[in-house]
């Protein structure tokens, strides 16, 4: 289970934002479009920005969810356990990831995939390093 700790205001405040979506070699940039709570859980729309490098998503706009018992929400980061998504929102991460994906356009794709993924797991190590120094 992954921990829930943004109120319902700090987690619409997403829409609009730009971010990095990834589901296993599936990494998109994207845009939150809207975010739906429930009682259930939350639902993410986004919309494909489209960017160079980045998996060609055969869809403009497409959504994601979690239950609540399976929904994380660090400060720059979501993520829906067992579906396997997340979604990355520093700002710094986007731009770089962005700007890594460009130079990766011509890569193969799962060559140019794995390449971001190490980027942002990479990302997530120095976080945590940070938060948590020995």
């Amino acid at each position: 289970m992954t921990k829930h700790t943004g109120s319902r205001d700090q987690l619409r405040a997403r829409e609009g934002c730009e971010c990095i979506f990834l589901e296993m070699l599936i990494v998109v940039a994207a845009r939150v479009e809207r975010v739906t709570l429930s009682k259930w859980g939350v639902e993410v729309a986004m919309v494909n920005l489209d960017r160079p490098g980045f998996t060609r998503w055969p869809q403009a706009e497409f959504t994601v969810s979690a239950a609540w018992n399976f929904f994380g929400d660090a400060r720059d980061k979501w993520s829906g356990a067992y579906a396997g998504w997340s979604i990355w929102f520093e700002p710094a991460l986007v731009s770089s990831v962005t700007r890594l994906a460009a130079s990766l356009s011509n890569a193969p794709y799962v060559e140019g995939a794995q390449a971001l993924r190490k980027e942002l797991f990479a990302h997530a190590r120095r976080t945590a390093r940070r938060a948590n120094p020995e």
